[in-house]
């Protein structure tokens, strides 16, 4: 009975023989039955972050660039407010401070603008504790404590005042929601 003899061993494919067809900014490296995924991002043959904008639709380019500005002037807002508080004019600060808080149109969810809020809260809640009413203090306090109940703005919740005042103002409105 003759004996089988095995077959000489395949020599290993090199990875230059698969096929490596683009997908979508991918690449898909076929390895037998199995298929692994890499992303490729900003490659210099094109499909960079930047040529997103050129492949969107003209509608979608325009909403874009519109929150890009509104984006833009609300940090702008926010800048001058910070300005006037850093010059020492802390009554021209808390003033605008105020009126972008009351903003319906200020995108205070935004996650770059909460640490803003915060911010904003804290000065205005101090600056009336210290130098204007208590009352009023007491009101930007529930106010700041109360936006504070949804999860965008839970940090609103946790707000420390350097103040003496204002951290017993602050106390109050907490205790008296707890």
């Amino acid at each position: 009975m003759p004996q089988e003899s095995t077959p000489p061993p395949m020599p290993p494919k090199r990875l230059s023989s698969y096929r490596t067809p683009l997908i979508a900014g991918g690449t898909v490296v076929l390895l037998g039955f199995v298929g692994v995924i890499v992303l490729v991002i900003g490659r210099s043959s094109g499909n960079r972050l930047s040529d997103i904008d050129s492949n969107m639709p003209q509608e979608l380019r325009e909403m874009k660039a519109d929150f890009d500005s509104r984006t833009a002037d609300m940090r702008q807002q926010i800048n001058e407010a910070h300005e006037l508080w850093e010059s020492d004019d802390r009554f021209g600060a808390v003033r605008r401070y105020k009126t972008l808080i009351r903003s319906d149109d200020f995108r205070w969810d935004l996650v770059e603008f909460q640490p803003e809020l915060v911010t904003a809260y804290r000065r205005v809640i101090e600056h009336e504790a210290d130098y204007g009413d208590p009352g009023s203090a007491r009101d930007w306090a529930m106010r700041a404590y109360n936006q504070g109940q949804w999860s965008e703005y839970a940090s609103l919740r946790k707000l420390t005042f350097s103040s003496e005042a204002a951290r017993q103002i602050w106390g109050e409105v907490s205790e008296a929601h707890d």
